[in-house]
């Protein structure tokens, strides 16, 4: 039997209270598996060596694939989770939260968003989503010399930032977000990690917030599940370890690294949408 070491506040809550629940295997890689709930929810195992997502356990095994291998099934039973091969006893667990308890750092935006620009612009990926958003002139990026774009997606994302500025409602926002949500590289799209970014700063403001999520909700179906589950869970105000860090932390710098070392554009796409979260509460 394995003992979690770690736990999401709000999964906790929701396995203990699901005697019997069967969580069926959706995919599996060498730090991560993922298991789906029968009310279509997935379920992240990580390796102790990975930081915190926002609907994860976290077990002390450093080869995740090879710990669920033959387990296709986990039945929830008293705060045990039993499969084939695994059994693991969630617990004594920490329990961690996956929500923005503070907002410290966005009393000084302006200095945060010159911190994050500096980043973006020393380390652009050969791919994601900075070439696109770099042409929106709301945001004040410097273009990448000879990147090439279709002018649609630049375009798209110019009349979301100026739609989010403005106050839009949930269906103009959900007109908008129709030709952005799945857009993109990587197992979570470019830019569903930079909606992520943007619902992060925006989930410290309320009325705009609600609206934004809204509109992010009714368009999970155009990515993948697990793109669609992050967007989800962004939009209930939950977010991974890094970005929370990034809105508490005292060390901004280092808060800052730790999310550029998401995925493999993932973290810079990400910070690109906190960026131009930012960007727009300055000039709001």
């Amino acid at each position: 039997m394995t003992h979690a070491l770690k736990i999401c506040e709000h999964l906790s809550g929701a396995l203990n209270s699901q005697n019997g629940t069967r969580l069926k295997l959706h995919s599996i890689y060498g730090s991560a598996a993922n298991y789906k709930t029968i009310d279509g929810r997935i379920v992240t195992f990580l390796s102790s060596q990975r930081p915190m997502a926002v609907a994860s356990i976290c077990l002390p095994a450093d080869n995740i694939r090879e710990y669920f291998s033959g387990t296709e099934v986990l039945t929830i039973f008293n705060s045990l989770l039993i499969g084939e091969s695994a059994v693991i006893d969630l617990s004594n667990s920490e329990i961690i939260s996956p929500y923005i308890r503070s907002y410290s750092n966005l009393n000084r935006k302006a200095d945060l968003a010159s911190q994050l620009k500096s980043a973006l612009i020393t380390n652009i990926p050969e791919k994601g989503i900075y070439k696109e958003i770099a042409k929106v002139k709301i945001l004040n990026l410097p273009e990448v010399p000879g990147a090439t774009s279709s002018s649609k997606y630049p375009e798209r994302f110019g009349k979301l930032m100026e739609s989010i500025l403005h106050n839009g409602d949930s269906n103009s926002l959900d007109e908008m977000l129709k030709g952005i949500i799945g857009y993109g590289i990587g197992l979570t799209p470019s830019a569903d990690d930079f909606l992520l970014g943007i619902l992060a700063v925006y989930s410290s403001c309320d009325p705009v917030f609600k609206n934004l999520a809204q509109a992010c909700k009714a368009n999970l179906y155009r990515t993948n599940e697990i793109s669609a589950e992050m967007l989800f869970h962004g939009s209930e105000k939950r977010f991974c370890k890094p970005i929370i860090e990034l809105f508490e932390s005292s060390d901004i710098s280092r808060a800052v690294a730790s999310l550029l070392n998401v995925g493999y554009s993932s973290g810079h796409d990400i910070l690109c949408g906190i960026y131009a979260g930012l960007a727009l509460l300055c000039k709001d």
